[in-house]
């Protein structure tokens, strides 16, 4: 009842060969691009954006089931990254699309095209955290792997799910600091070799916020013009749950 309209209006904008900056149907006119959860730029929405004439409902059902199947394919291809057999990897890719998590988010479909990347950044910063390897030239190859995880990390950006974002963002860097304490005797014993998983984060998250910017900046700026913006934490906090 949210995305359609809004994915609705992105695509008849775009279709008209405009960049959709602004929405003057609401209110006296407001930002659209700018809404995180417009997934303007988000590449799996353009296409739909630009492909379906019309847009319908129907097309915000089937990009839900394409990011299942994203979501299954991903976790395949990083549990095979893993070293799982054929039959492990499809468990993994079977457990992560459809479990409670994904099914219960159905309705929430720029969580669920945010989410559906997950394994195939961590994948891919798996790769980059690999073990140290003997010949020089292939340390590059690692930091390459690096780069590819932040433009994986982008385009999971770009949907618009900031709390998606920040959870995959804090992952990392456990995984980083997982990754480093694991090969830390490799680490001081070669030094010079260790540089590539020393930057494997950094790389990565560089490249993110460089790839989605084109999201990320607007949304700062309309962040700050938002009621939300004045909420001081004892106000954000007042529904919270106790720990306990």
């Amino acid at each position: 009842s949210f995305i359609y309209p809004v994915y609705s209006f992105a695509a008849r904008t775009w279709q008209q060969g405009v960049v959709p900056l602004w929405n003057p149907y609401l209110y006296a006119g407001s930002p659209f691009a700018a809404d995180m959860q417009s997934g303007v730029f988000y590449p799996v929405n353009m296409i739909a954006f630009l492909l379906a004439r019309p847009f319908t409902y129907t097309t915000v059902e089937t990009l839900a089931v394409v990011h299942f199947l994203l979501a299954a394919v991903f976790a395949y291809i990083y549990g095979r990254g893993l070293g799982l057999g054929r039959i492990g990897a499809f468990g993994v890719g079977l457990v992560f699309a459809y479990g409670g998590f994904n099914v219960a988010h159905l309705g929430h479909l720029n969580l669920l095209e945010s989410v559906a990347w997950l394994p195939l950044v961590l994948f891919c910063f798996h790769r980059a955290l690999g073990p140290i390897p003997r010949p020089p030239d292939v340390l590059g190859a690692r930091l390459l792997w690096a780069v590819f995880a932040g433009a994986a990390f982008a385009v999971s950006i770009l949907p618009g799910h900031t709390q998606i974002t920040l959870y995959i963002a804090f992952f990392l860097v456990l995984y980083w600091l997982w990754g480093m304490w694991s090969a830390r005797k490799e680490l001081l014993a070669e030094p010079t070799r260790s540089w590539a998983t020393i930057a494997a984060l950094p790389v990565t998250l560089a490249v993110a916020f460089a790839g989605a910017a084109v999201q990320l900046l607007p949304s700062y700026e309309l962040t700050k013009l938002s009621i939300r913006a004045e909420i001081t934490y004892p106000q954000a906090a007042e529904y919270a749950w106790s720990p306990l």
